[in-house]
């Protein structure tokens, strides 16, 4: 076996070693403080009216919600995840930046990285809206890293943070909780998001050009950043999980044009059962 081969095949196993040390540490961390809620967090449904209007296309497929008195927990627990994969469409808008100067260090060598997310339902609001939905709020946190996983819930705030092997960004939304008859019937959760934006401008438009004259970064390796409310997310699950119907997907996207310097190309998630959901046996 040559030198390449051999080379190549140490990469992929150091990279099935991350993965299953980030799969036994989600096991342990990512609920561990589940019950521990904020005094001081006081969640607000002021965006409702906008949450119906951009959302209409989603909702239009809403079915009147029976009774159920365990919704609200359920719904925290079964539609939140950890540590899901992103991918992200290549129209020059990147979400954020990078920086992979110390990737040597990294536990799966040279040049691997992962983009990972996580989401938590936080909280259900008890007063009903309407028959067909359920207020609810959540947060993300998004991004690429070569050394640590996305285990533990951030805190109640909108923040980008980045270091050298890794780059993060915690989002706040707000949104409904649907369910449908369609595609063979599924949950379905419409968001709009808050957080604070790493972005260049119009002067320095790429991060390339930026960091080469160290207007972004600095000593603090911090990109100059703007809040940004206009961001918006669909997550999907089946109705019933199963073998072949148990992955949960998602896409986020921003609401500004393309011409804003804060808009970002469209997002798309993909995420494993969550500890808490259902699981129901079916045929392959």
């Amino acid at each position: 076996m040559g030198t390449l081969p051999v080379m190549l095949h140490l990469r992929s196993l150091s990279m099935l070693w991350l993965l299953v040390f980030f799969s036994f540490a989600t096991s342990f961390t990512a609920f561990e403080n589940w019950d521990d809620d904020i005094p001081s967090v006081v969640y607000t449904y002021n965006r409702f009216a906008e949450i119906q209007e951009k959302c209409g296309s989603v909702l239009s497929s809403a079915s009147e919600l029976n009774p159920d008195d365990n919704r609200s927990s359920r719904i925290k627990e079964e539609l939140s995840f950890v540590n899901g994969d992103w991918e992200q469409d290549s129209g020059g808008a990147p979400l954020m930046p990078f920086d992979d100067k110390e990737m040597h260090r990294s536990p799966a060598g040279p040049g691997s990285f992962l983009k990972l997310a996580s989401f938590w339902v936080v909280d259900v609001d008890p007063v009903r809206r309407a028959r067909n939905m359920v207020s609810l709020s959540g947060i993300m946190e998004i991004g690429v890293t070569a050394r640590q996983p996305f285990s533990y819930r951030p805190g109640w705030s909108p923040k980008f943070r980045k270091d050298p092997g890794l780059s993060s960004m915690t989002i706040l939304f707000e949104g409904v909780y649907i369910e449908s008859e369609e595609n063979g019937g599924e949950r379905l959760i419409c968001l709009l998001g808050t957080s604070m934006m790493p972005r260049t401008n119009q002067f320095l438009p790429s991060w390339e050009l930026a960091d080469m004259y160290g207007y972004k970064f600095g000593e603090q390796h911090q990109p100059p950043l703007i809040q940004d409310d206009q961001i918006m997310l669909v997550l999907r699950y089946n109705q019933t999980f199963s073998l072949t119907t148990g992955n949960i997907t998602g896409e986020m996207k921003s609401l500004h044009e393309k011409s804003d310097f804060k808009y970002f190309d469209g997002v798309h998630l993909s995420s494993h059962l969550g500890l808490h959901s259902k699981y129901q046996f079916g045929a392959c």
